[in-house]
């Protein structure tokens, strides 16, 4: 699931990952952008048993640096934009509903500022993360 709003920078890094990876792996691909509850319906409907959400997330690292964190560690430690609430409340349901672990693969970004694309290290980033995916759920 790529979570993230396009017109905010690097934080659009979620669906321009997921966008790149629809068509190319054999998983369920959610575009979200910015309301990643709207999708627990069809999260719900494909019965994972892990949930990878992909979002640009301020964790203190250089612009484009990736690392994993937990539902609980995204409650307490990271910095997640607007759609911070809105990823615990779909991780509480997705664990709730489905028995499903939800991952968050965050991606430090540069800038968030309005209006602008993404940042060529947090491009490269997304990049390397499609060609993980496609390798690991190809």
């Amino acid at each position: 699931m790529g979570v993230g709003n396009e017109l905010r920078g690097d934080d659009g890094v979620g669906p321009f990952v997921a966008r790149a990876l629809v068509g190319k792996v054999a998983l369920p691909v959610i575009e979200a952008g910015e309301v990643p509850e709207n999708y627990g319906d069809r999260i719900r409907a494909a019965r994972p048993d892990t949930v990878l959400v992909i979002d640009a997330v301020d964790f203190g690292g250089q612009p484009g640096e990736v690392a994993l964190f937990t539902v609980e560690e995204i409650a307490e430690r990271v910095n997640i934009s607007t759609h911070g609430p809105s990823l615990r409340i779909l991780a509480t349901y997705v664990r709730e509903t489905v028995g499903a672990e939800v991952v968050l693969l965050g991606i430090q970004p540069a800038t968030t500022a309005f209006g602008v694309s993404l940042t060529p290290e947090v491009r490269k980033a997304g990049e390397r993360v499609v060609r993980w995916v496609e390798s690991w759920a190809g």
